[in-house]
C-alpha cells in the first residue's frame, strides 16, 4: 500500500452541476495538487457497441494539477490501476457500479474506504412520490446505497437530520459517522451594503416543478394569500403549463418570472439583486443552495425539517417556519416586507454565517480524513 488517494465521482465541465457533481468538481479543484497522488476517476456510461468498448478497454486523462489528476477509466484500466496502486484510502462520492467494484477490489488490500452521501435514497424512494425512476433503477439505486454504505469504514453526512435518517434505514455505528459540511463557491460570496427598502420584495426560489418534497405547492398556495407587493423568480426545472394551472390563485400583485436552470455564474449574478431566498422543503438532507443565498446576503426563509437548519438559528441568520404551515410562511414574507429593517439585519448575520461553508476549509476536512489512520 502507498500514499495514493482515490477520489471517485462524476466530471462533469459545465457548471450547471447537481450537489454531487459541484462537490467532486470543487473539491478537484481545491485540494492540494503539491502533497500527494490523489487520483479522481470517472466511469465511461452508455450502451453502443462503441461505447462497451471503451467501459472495458479505455484510460483517458481529462485534467491534471500537479501531483492530482482526473482520469475517466474502463474496467480493465481500474483493475490494473487498483492492484498497482493499492492505494491508502478511497472516497466515494455518488451512487455508481464502478464505485462498488472499486470499494470491493480496495478492500483486498485493506485500504480506508469513505462514502460521502448526498442523500438516503431508500428515504426519497418511501417519502418522494413524485419519484420517476424506473423499476430497474430503483432497485439498482437502493441495492448501491446498501452495499457501499455497509462496505465503508467512514460514512459522511451533511447534517443531524441525514444521521437521523441514515440509522433509521441502516445499522450503522455512530463512530463511524461524521458530519462535515457541504462548501459555497467564492462568486457567492457578496457582502451586501445597500438593501431594498422601498420597492416589492424579490424572492427567489430554486426548487423547480416536479418533486413533491421541494415545496413548490406550499409556496404557491401561501402566496395567494400574500396581499403586498412581491416579485417571484422561480428557477430549476419548470414546465410552464403546469405552472399556469397551480398559478390560476396567484393575485395581481404577486408578479412571478421564470427562470429555468441556471449556471453558478448566471445564478450568483440573480441572487445578488435578491432580497429573500424561500426553502420550503418536506426534506432535504442539506440544501447548498440556501447557504449560497446566505454568502449573497439574502435573507432566508426555510422550513425547519431539512438538514441546513440545524446549522443556524431562528430569528438570528435564518427564519424557521413548519413545512406546510401557510400561515407561518406568510407572516414571515409579511413582516419582512414591512420591517425592512429587520430583514436588513438577518441578511448581515446570514453573510457572517456563511464565511464557514468556504471550500478551502471543506477541503482540507475531508484531505484530513483521508489520511488518518
Amino acid at each position: 500500500m502507498n500514499n495514493t488517494i482515490l477520489i471517485i465521482g462524476r466530471y462533469h465541465e459545465p457548471e450547471t452541476l447537481s450537489g454531487s457533481q459541484k462537490f467532486i468538481k470543487r473539491l478537484f479543484e481545491n485540494i492540494p495538487s503539491d502533497k500527494q497522488e490523489i487520483l479522481f476517476l470517472d466511469f465511461f456510461f452508455g450502451y453502443k457497441s462503441s461505447q462497451i468498448f471503451k467501459k472495458i478497454f479505455f484510460y483517458k486523462l481529462l485534467r491534471k494539477r500537479g501531483l492530482v489528476s482526473f482520469i475517466k477509466i474502463g474496467i480493465l484500466p481500474i483493475l490494473i490501476l487498483v492492484f498497482y496502486k493499492r492505494p491508502k484510502s478511497i472516497l466515494v462520492s455518488g451512487l455508481e457500479g464502478y464505485g462498488l467494484l472499486i470499494i470491493i477490489l480496495v478492500k483486498l488490500f485493506g485500504s480506508k474506504v469513505i462514502y460521502v452521501a448526498h442523500g438516503i435514497y431508500s428515504y426519497e424512494l418511501i417519502n418522494d412520490k413524485n419519484n420517476n425512476d424506473k423499476t430497474f433503477y430503483k432497485l439498482k439505486y437502493y441495492f448501491l446505497e446498501r452495499s457501499i454504505i455497509l462496505m465503508s469504514d467512514l460514512i459522511t453526512l451533511f447534517s443531524k437530520k441525514e444521521y437521523e435518517m441514515l440509522k433509521n434505514k441502516y445499522s450503522i455505528q455512530k463512530k463511524n459517522i461524521k458530519i462535515l459540511v457541504h462548501g459555497v463557491d467564492e462568486k457567492f460570496f457578496f457582502e451586501k451594503k445597500i438593501f431594498n427598502h422601498d420597492k416589492p420584495l424579490k424572492i427567489i426560489y430554486t426548487g423547480g416543478y416536479g418533486r413533491q418534497l421541494k415545496g413548490f405547492d406550499f409556496l404557491i398556495n401561501t402566496l395567494a394569500k400574500v396581499d403586498f407587493p412581491i416579485e417571484l423568480f422561480i428557477c430549476g426545472r419548470m414546465i410552464e403549463a403546469e405552472l399556469g394551472e397551480k398559478i390560476v390563485n396567484i393575485k395581481t400583485n404577486v408578479k412571478i418570472q421564470i427562470c429555468g436552470y441556471l449556471n453558478s455564474c448566471d445564478l450568483s449574478k440573480l441572487l445578488r439583486d435578491m432580497d429573500v431566498f424561500i426553502l420550503p422543503s418536506k426534506f432535504e438532507t442539506f440544501s447548498i443552495s440556501t447557504v449560497e443565498a446566505m454568502a449573497s446576503s439574502l435573507c432566508c426563509i426555510i422550513t425547519n425539517t431539512t438538514g441546513v437548519a440545524n446549522y443556524f438559528s431562528d430569528g438570528n441568520d435564518v427564519i424557521l417556519i413548519n413545512y406546510d404551515d401557510i400561515e407561518g410562511l406568510y407572516l414571515s414574507l409579511k413582516k419582512l416586507n414591512y420591517n425592512r429593517i429587520y430583514l436588513e439585519e438577518i441578511s448581515k448575520t446570514a453573510f457572517d454565517s456563511s464565511k464557514r461553508f468556504q471550500w478551502e476549509s471543506v477541503t482540507r476536512d475531508y484531505l484530513d480524513l483521508l489520511n488518518s489512520k
